[in-house]
């Protein structure tokens, strides 16, 4: 069954629930993104679809593997996240 995700400001999908379950292991979907199948009267939290799974440990990448500078905020005060 086609599977389309809401993350990030952006539609996405088609997916079949195998290519998003691998996503999701990966730790490629943020918990806080939404899903959305045919049947469903209204989008639901994408952590819901794969309560069961496992998801990747990502805390430090090689392109930032402080975990404290992690959450450092890289703007000044007035800029914009866009």
């Amino acid at each position: 069954m086609d599977i389309y995700v809401y993350m990030q400001g952006q539609r996405g999908g088609p997916y079949e629930k195998a290519q998003l379950e691998e996503m999701w292991k990966r730790g490629q979907l943020p918990k806080d993104a939404l899903y959305w199948q045919d049947g469903m009267l209204q989008w639901a939290v994408i952590s819901d679809l794969f309560a069961d799974t496992i998801i990747a440990n990502i805390t430090a990448t090689s392109a930032n593997p402080d975990p404290k500078r992690a959450c450092q905020s890289t703007t000044t005060p007035g800029q914009s996240y866009v």
